[in-house]
């Protein structure tokens, strides 16, 4: 089980006025005391967990303020699951001492409480840049705000320009269609007035029928020679009456033949053009990407 990173790993107890080797590794004053007067007469004594080499002479020092703030909350070593207790200045990483024994030997190292003013001083200037780019995202997001009204407003403009397109045409047709029906009531009258002439020669025709037969019923009363002459024109009559076509003769009649407008009339109308966007010079992907912290 792995032990807290405030437990003296001689007396296996919480620390009392924790003491930190060159190492790293914190013990009880008092214990580590005890512990160096074993080595007395060398110039160096191990140290009880890692065994690196102390100087004898070497003086621990007491936790600071920021030893205390990094030790109330404990990480832990991914590969060994133990307190982590230094940070590998090769493969910027958090390392325990097991890490440091095997795996990370060879690398520099840096205490957790030399590490953590630096990382904080990187912290804080990654926190200041950051704020350096919001005015941008602002700033862009303005743009892209302008831009969207700008799409909208160029849309509205377009199907105007097809509603008054439309209306255009339609009074063009409107014309057109009556020129057409101007064409077709020209034609009727005169294939009317046609018709009317050869009413009015039938209706001359009745009448003069009627005149004769009029003069028929009276004929008794006439000389033999006027009867003989009345005669010959009755009989003229009828022949020219049977020889007459009285057969009505049809009339040129008037329809419109449609047009074709499946293509034509979009023709008329218009066609949509796209009109590409230059791209922008400063930004060519013309895309923001944010940090997201986990």
């Amino acid at each position: 089980m792995s032990q807290s990173k405030n437990t003296c790993s001689i007396c296996l107890s919480e620390c009392m006025k924790p003491r930190t080797l060159e190492c790293s590794h914190k013990f009880c004053e008092e214990c580590v005391t005890d512990y160096e007067k074993q080595f007395k007469d060398e110039e160096c004594f191990p140290c009880p967990m890692c065994r690196m080499d102390i100087n004898v002479k070497g003086e621990a020092t007491e936790t600071t303020e920021s030893e205390s703030r990094l030790t109330s909350v404990k990480e832990y070593c991914h590969a060994h699951d133990d307190v982590v207790e230094n940070y590998c200045l090769d493969c910027k990483q958090l390392v325990c001492h097991r890490c440091c024994l095997t795996t990370h030997k060879p690398h520099k190292m840096a205490t957790l409480e030399e590490r953590y003013p630096e990382c904080m001083e990187e912290f804080q200037s990654a926190k200041e840049d950051l704020e350096k780019q919001l005015p941008r995202f602002n700033l862009y997001s303005q743009q892209v705000k302008v831009k969207i009204r700008e799409i909208r407003k160029s849309g509205d403009e377009a199907c105007q320009d097809v509603d008054d397109r439309i209306q255009d045409l339609t009074r063009a047709l409107v014309q057109v269609g009556e020129d057409l029906k101007s064409e077709i009531w020209q034609n009727c009258l005169g294939e009317e007035t046609k018709m009317n002439d050869r009413l009015s020669q039938s209706t001359n025709g009745t009448q003069t029928i009627l005149a004769n037969l009029k003069y028929a019923d009276d004929v008794k009363d006439k000389p033999l020679s006027e009867i003989e002459h009345f005669k010959s024109v009755l009989l003229g009559n009828k022949g020219s009456n049977e020889r007459r076509n009285f057969i009505v003769a049809d009339f040129n009649r008037t329809k419109l033949v449609k047009g074709t407008y499946k293509d034509d009339l979009t023709s008329l109308v218009g066609r949509i053009r796209v009109i590409k966007a230059k791209p922008n010079a400063n930004y060519p992907q013309d895309k923001y990407e944010a940090v997201k912290f986990p």
